[in-house]
């Protein structure tokens, strides 16, 4: 059964960064890898926006809205949620290590409704207004 978007904010605010760092790098990322090898084919740079389309279905309702569009030659991924600055914060760790564990460098800025990465693909995206 998936852990509501809510439920999961709550949890997350009893964490320090420290915390959630280790839980995002150590538990989280190899789930999040293999989930993507089983829905997706492939744990690789096509499978982002899926998986973060995912997390905006019914089941999970994390995230109100998923953005992906070029900033001078790095692709940004914009996803917007109401769950709290910690909520960005675990998101961004796990999106972090996920992207590093397949060879791809990357930021990200945690905000207390959004989560803003930034990374470079090797596919097109719609520049950003």
């Amino acid at each position: 059964m998936p852990i509501t978007g809510k439920t999961l904010a709550a949890l997350l605010q009893r964490l320090d960064e420290d915390a959630l760092r280790t839980i995002a790098k150590e538990c989280v990322v190899p789930q999040v890898t293999e989930m993507s090898r089983i829905i997706c084919g492939g744990a690789d740079p096509s499978t982002l926006m899926d998986l973060l389309s995912l997390f905006q279905t019914d089941g999970f309702c994390w995230f109100t809205s998923v953005a992906r569009a070029k900033v001078n030659k790095n692709d940004r991924f914009t996803a917007r949620h109401g769950l709290g600055a910690r909520f960005s914060f675990f998101t961004g760790e796990i999106i972090k290590y996920y992207l590093e564990t397949i060879g791809l460098p990357v930021t990200y800025e945690s905000t207390e409704n959004f989560v803003i990465i930034d990374t470079h693909l090797n596919s097109e995206a719609p520049e950003a207004g």
